[in-house]
């Protein structure tokens, strides 16, 4: 049996949304959100790579004013229409 619980599920939604505030681990977390949510999707590695270094920019650029919330959003039907999110 196991009793090993994930401690992130992908919720069943094709758009995933997150606040972040203005501190450093926003990058990182922004990045593996979009790393996680686009590998549930199914998009490819060299599509998930360029999406995790246009996020890393984003929350990197959006966060220079500290301590202000930025709201990324990213939708699996603009991925794949290829415009983002």
């Amino acid at each position: 049996m196991n009793d090993q619980v994930p401690l992130l599920q992908m919720p069943k939604t094709d758009e995933i949304r997150i606040t972040l505030l203005g501190v450093d681990s926003s990058v990182s977390l922004a990045r593996e959100l979009v790393r996680y949510a686009l590998t549930n999707w199914g998009f490819g590695r060299s599509l998930i790579d360029d999406s995790v270094v246009v996020m890393s920019e984003i929350v990197t650029n959006a966060g220079a004013p500290r301590g202000v919330p930025s709201y990324p959003r990213y939708s699996r039907e603009e991925l794949k229409g290829g415009s983002w999110a």
